[in-house]
């Protein structure tokens, strides 16, 4: 009974061992989809690539928008907060 008891024991450890290390990577790997996800956004990779005037004003357009977000951010953070 007791080898039984310990062979249940040890099989739950791995299980857990491989359940945290699993999270541990999700997290990772969550974290280095959303930056992949932003830089391809930053970059246009949605837009057509043989279409060189709509993918550069296109790469433009976000980064001001990205610069006027930051600015505006910065803005409101010392007018209401600081």
């Amino acid at each position: 009974m007791s080898s039984h008891h310990d062979e249940k024991a040890k099989q739950a450890q791995q299980e857990l061992t491989r359940l945290a290390d699993e999270g541990d990577n999700i997290g990772r790997s969550s974290t280095a989809h959303m930056a992949k996800k932003f830089a391809d956004r930053m970059n246009a990779k949605d837009i057509n690539p043989d279409d060189g005037i709509e993918l550069w004003g296109t790469r433009i357009g976000r980064i001001l928008g990205l610069i006027v977000f930051i600015a505006l951010a910065i803005y409101l953070i010392f007018e209401y907060i600081l």
